[in-house]
């Protein structure tokens, strides 16, 4: 059983494989791209990306050009299970400035088929940026464009998923799918307006992004029981 991570500068084949194993796997790309599909999410890691394998999710991999990656091979007992959970298909991670600098920090210390304390130190340190939460950008996006148009396929795109594994991870953090969030914060302003405004209900609906005062009624009624004008009238009293 691994106990600490090995690391290895790898190249891959340009033939499509599938497999899974037992332990995370952070890829890091010098040079060259590898095109990786989960149940998830497909994409490509390439010298602006890093991509980060769960243990046990089955992958699909091929590199159609010359590449080189250095590979850091994880012990399921650096990972916690809850973490492994949340991104249970992976995740891509965009190299901004700090992962160039954890990217440099890697390479120098990294010597294939071995581990040093080195690597396990940095390891330590920068779990926190590999699995943080993350501000989930589509959430972000849906708290500030709710009274949008919003396209599903869209918001999965933002956080590199797949449309169908989007919904199922959405309602994994949030409790909640997508359309029923998108409500809550509609629902959310439109009592806002009610309360702190003189917006007719008419035009409060088409504030919060529905397009007829119909859908705004259904909402509330199916939510808080009562119609916009009777929370109205509540709450001004």
């Amino acid at each position: 059983m691994m106990k600490s991570i090995i690391s290895e500068h790898r190249i891959y084949s340009s033939s499509l494989k599938t497999h899974k194993h037992p332990y995370g796997q952070l890829i890091i790309p010098i040079y060259g791209r590898l095109n990786i599909e989960t149940h998830a999410l497909c994409s490509v890691v390439n010298e602006q990306k890093l991509f980060f394998l769960p243990p046990t999710c089955e992958h699909a991999f091929f590199a159609p050009l010359r590449n080189e990656f250095l590979v850091l091979d994880i012990p399921f007992s650096m990972l916690k299970n809850d973490d492994m959970i949340e991104i249970d298909g992976g995740k891509v991670i965009i190299l901004d400035e700090r992962w160039r600098a954890i990217k440099k920090l890697l390479l120098n210390e990294c010597q294939d088929g071995k581990s040093t304390s080195a690597v396990n130190m940095l390891f330590s340190y920068f779990y926190r940026y590999l699995i943080k939460s993350r501000r989930y950008k589509s959430i972000e996006y849906l708290n500030q464009h709710f009274s949008q148009d919003l396209d599903l396929k869209a918001l999965a795109a933002i956080e590199h998923y797949n449309p169908r594994y989007y919904s199922e991870w959405f309602k994994r953090v949030m409790k909640v799918s997508p359309s029923d969030y998108i409500r809550k914060l509609r629902l959310e302003k439109a009592q806002e307006l009610l309360t702190n405004s003189d917006y007719s209900i008419m035009q409060i609906a088409h504030i919060v992004g529905y397009r007829h005062n119909s859908s705004l009624t259904r909402a509330f009624k199916e939510e808080l029981r009562m119609t916009p004008a009777e929370y109205r009238k509540l709450h001004l009293s």
